[in-house]
Formats: structure tokens, sequence, C-alpha cells
């Protein structure tokens, strides 16, 4: 299955729009994780971040299969750039092709679906900003091969270039032991 596969039936399972970049990331992220999937991710500012999805994303947006909107608010960064929201939904064509590809490929489409499932449930409304602290926290914790305590996963963080504190993490650890992804106390 390709990566724009397993892109658009992230999107068709999900149900509305990917509200951010970071957040479909992050969503991508975990989905392959629950799934043993590796999608391409690396370490990046805003955590495991797969360039090979950007580029799928993109693939998708110039068939005509995923629209993608963009919300200004108004605000300047320090940078002097204003802050957007880029939001990600499948148009009519995008559904269309999804139905078809979930008839196909039953077996890998039921598992993206339940993953995504397993994801909302374990998160209920996190936004993005919780989602990419979980990942950060998740990626350290799986390079280390070993549990940490939530310092040692600050600690590491930074090593990354990646500001996380203890309170965050233990948010994030309690996310994850709902996704199964470690083990809880």
């Amino acid at each position: 299955m390709t990566l724009r596969t397993t892109l658009l039936l992230m999107l068709a399972a999900w149900g509305s729009d990917m509200r951010g970049k970071t957040f479909l990331q992050k969503n991508a992220y975990f989905m392959s994780k629950l799934l043993g999937e590796d999608l391409g991710f690396r370490p990046h500012y805003y955590g495991p971040y797969s360039p090979k999805l950007e580029m799928a994303l993109g693939e998708l947006r110039g068939m005509g299969i995923v629209s993608e909107s963009v919300s200004t608010f108004g605000v300047v960064d320090s940078a002097g750039f204003q802050r957007k929201r880029y939001d990600y939904s499948l148009t009519a064509d995008g559904r269309h092709v999804a139905n078809a590809i979930q008839g196909d490929l039953k077996v890998e489409s039921e598992a993206i679906d339940m993953a995504v499932k397993k994801i909302k449930r374990a998160g209920g409304d996190m936004g993005y900003w919780s989602l990419a602290v979980a990942a950060k926290t998740h990626f350290v914790i799986s390079a280390s091969g070993s549990s940490l305590s939530e310092q040692d996963v600050v600690d590491r963080a930074e090593g990354f270039g990646w500001d996380v504190d203890e309170k965050q993490v233990c948010e994030a650890t309690e996310f994850l032991g709902r996704l199964e992804l470690i083990a809880r106390d």
C-alpha cells in the first residue's frame, strides 16, 4: 500500500477536517505506531515529522483528492510572518476514491479505521500542541529502549531541540498509555 493510499484512508477514517499540518502529522505518527508501519518520521521542531507524508499530501492535493484551506489569525510571529493554519479534508472525488479503495483493501482499511478510532478515544479533544508533546515523548521513550522518568524524557527531549516540561510529559504518558504504546504504571 502506498503512503498516498494510507493517508487517503486515514483522512477518510477521520471523517472531518484535519485542523492543521501539525495535527495531521501527529495523528499520522500515532497511526503508524499502532499499525507498525514506517512512514518516514524523523525528529523535527514540532516533534516527529515525515517529509514523505508531506509529499504524499501534496500529491493528493494536486490530484484534487484532498482540499487544503488556509485560516489566518491576524497575528504576526517574531519573524514577521502571519500565523496560518492549514486544514485538510477529502474532496467529493477523494471520498469516491476512498470508498473504492476501502472496498479493494478491506483489511488495511479496517486496520486504519481502528487505529484512528483508538487515537480519537484516547485523545478526546486533544489539540495539536498536546499531540506534539505526546509524539515527542513517545519518540524519546522509543529511542531510549527503556523506561524513563518524566525528568529523563525532558532531559533527552532537549537533545532533539524540544522544550517540554514534566507536567506535559506526564499528560503525554497518560495518552500514550491509553493508546497502549507504552506500559502504564
